[in-house]
């Protein structure tokens, strides 16, 4: 299967992540806060991405197949389409869906009553509707939105194959609402599993972020050892050191077999920074 294009889609991956970000939301309104927020990540599934199982039995779905955010409580399933739609109008709808059982007591009958829950949770901003109100209509193509579906679970099935073989303690490979990026945490079995400071290595793949507009697998190292020497990869992977420091691997570069392509990829990088941790 060749891998899309992916041509004039900087609107529509910016509009996806608009509602990305909603799924967030709830998901730090409605879950009990754990350790690395996780309560926020979002699960890659061949549609998209989900909520997965809420508290309540409730979940929603970011489907990108079907350009729609589904909504699904114990007695019913809402199609709200991404199309007409800004992110506060669905902010709405998914709350007038989830009113009934997730959303009964802490967000009340209006997204004000939402947004005022949300506040002074940990994970959220400080000010609650930053990055969740935007009102202009979104303007997604929804083959594009397909394509990017397809693209991001293909890049899942590689990295999550890679990381079956690995020993030593992971965190789940996850997307997480701020950045819409795919990440998961291979700790050295030697030190313990926190990232601030115990040696770890992250693959991950993100649409996009700054200084990069097209999207790219990523991997980092941390912490390294002192006065290392940058590594070499196999093409079309590269040592980027810019505004951050690890390989990088461009899209546009992946070949049709992508997903081999990133657990053969995936394990040259894992194998070229292991070493490097200072553990």
């Amino acid at each position: 299967m060749s891998l899309p294009p992916l041509e004039n889609w900087e609107r529509s991956i910016r509009d996806l992540h608009k509602a990305g970000r909603l799924l967030g939301a709830l998901g730090t309104l409605l879950r009990e806060h754990v350790s690395g927020y996780f309560e926020l990540a979002l699960k890659p599934i061949p549609e998209g991405l989900t909520t997965d199982v809420m508290p309540l039995g409730s979940s929603v779905t970011l489907d990108m197949r079907a350009s729609a955010l589904t909504v699904k409580t114990p007695a019913e399933t809402v199609m709200i389409p991404l199309s007409g739609s800004s992110q506060l109008s669905l902010l709405a709808a998914v709350i007038d869906a989830l009113r009934p059982y997730e959303l009964s007591t802490d967000a009340g009958m209006s997204v004000d009553a939402f947004f005022s829950a949300l506040g002074g949770h940990l994970g959220a901003p400080a000010d609650p509707r930053a990055g969740l109100a935007d009102a202009a209509m979104l303007e997604i193509d929804p083959q594009t939105a397909r394509d990017y579906a397809d693209i991001q679970y293909r890049v899942f099935t590689g990295i999550a194959r890679f990381r079956a073989r690995l020993s030593g303690p992971q965190l789940p490979l996850v997307v997480w609402p701020e950045h819409f990026d795919l990440s998961g945490l291979w700790f050295n079995s030697s030190g313990g599993m926190d990232d601030h400071k115990d040696a770890h290595i992250n693959i991950g793949f993100a649409p996009y972020s700054p200084g990069f507009e097209r999207p790219y697998l990523y991997a980092y190292g941390y912490p390294l050892k002192d006065g290392y020497t940058a590594p070499q990869f196999p093409a079309p992977a590269y040592w980027y050191s810019d505004k951050w420091t690890g390989a990088v691997v461009p899209y546009d570069q992946m070949p049709d077999d992508v997903e081999a392509f990133v657990e053969s990829t995936s394990g040259s990088i894992y194998a070229a920074l292991n070493p490097l941790l200072r553990t």
